[in-house]
């Protein structure tokens, strides 16, 4: 079995290969997401990137998922219905974010929730949910 870590963030991919980078274990940087398709993968694992990408580019992540895998797990916030309003709303690229759900326009992937939690900062809280999807 063998592992491969990516990220937009040349310094994460940096401390995750000085911690945790061997033989079958390697990370790599990607700005595009076209520069994940050098492979097939038996599973994706996708946590808190899409909130911070533009709606184009979550849409070119997931046309490209099926044609690279059969199973990705993407971890998302998803607002607390006081904050419906932001959610999956455009966003420039860099350092914005807003919560998504794939499940929703203009996403509208078919996913099956299989966990959630609540992470909590003072007096608000977001949803975090695991989407399953099966090509």
């Amino acid at each position: 079995m063998s592992y491969t870590g990516v990220d937009v963030s040349s310094m994460i991919i940096k401390k995750n290969r000085k911690r945790y980078a061997s033989e079958k274990i390697k990370f790599d940087v990607i700005l595009d997401p076209h520069d994940i398709e050098c492979g097939v993968y038996d599973l994706i694992l996708i946590k808190d990137v899409f909130r911070h990408c533009p709606n184009e580019i979550v849409l070119q992540y997931l046309s490209i998922l099926p044609r690279i895998t059969k199973f990705a797990l993407i971890t998302n916030d998803e607002a607390p219905s006081s904050d419906v309003h932001v959610l999956n709303c455009d966003i420039p690229g860099g350092h914005s974010w807003r919560p998504i759900d794939i499940r929703r326009e203009p996403f509208l992937q078919k996913s099956a929730v299989i966990a959630e939690y609540v992470n909590f900062l003072d007096e608000r809280y977001w949803v975090k949910r695991i989407h399953l999807l099966v090509y």
